[in-house]
């Protein structure tokens, strides 16, 4: 407390310092659960990558892969518990029919046989090709653990 700031009020100094370790402690924890969250988007862009040919071809109509439709969300704040942060990997999609993320709907979980309401003519099925579930249950929850407790020596290394 050699500051001169605090000579006067000590509480204000250790207020400032729990301020410090929450926000970085806080800082710590994303970039953790980050890191984890990259590992397994990418352990599924390999799996996509390996059962799924031209998955890297870009769509002329539009613009994007069926690789670039494996997004992260987060980590952010919970709406709900505002002192609990989240985040997910996500292959769900709000966009158009034939986008490269609308599509990875249908390659995890497959469709069942298919037939035109006109002429019943056969219009065939896709097999399942679990590339995200594969990817997630791949992924233990020591890794995050792990991956937070690492950033969080990191942080108090820095106070």
């Amino acid at each position: 407390m050699s500051n001169a700031k605090y000579e006067n009020s000590p509480l204000e100094y250790w207020k400032d310092k729990s301020r410090d370790i929450k926000r970085e402690t806080t800082k710590a924890i994303r970039k953790g659960l980050k890191k984890e969250l990259i590992s397994i988007r990418n352990k599924a862009r390999k799996n996509l990558k390996s059962g799924v040919n031209n998955s890297n071809t870009i769509n002329p109509k539009y613009s994007d892969t069926l690789l670039q439709g494996i997004r992260i969300i987060g980590p952010k704040n919970d709406k709900k518990y505002k002192s609990t942060i989240s985040g997910c990997v996500s292959i769900m999609s709000n966009r158009k029919k034939g986008s490269g993320s609308f599509r990875l709907i249908f390659l995890e979980g497959g469709t069942s046989n298919r037939r035109s309401r006109k002429n019943q003519r056969y219009l065939g099925d896709i097999k399942p090709r679990r590339f995200f579930k594969s990817a997630h249950s791949g992924s233990e929850e020591s890794n995050a653990i792990k991956n937070i407790s690492e950033e969080m020596d990191k942080a108090l290394k820095k106070l």
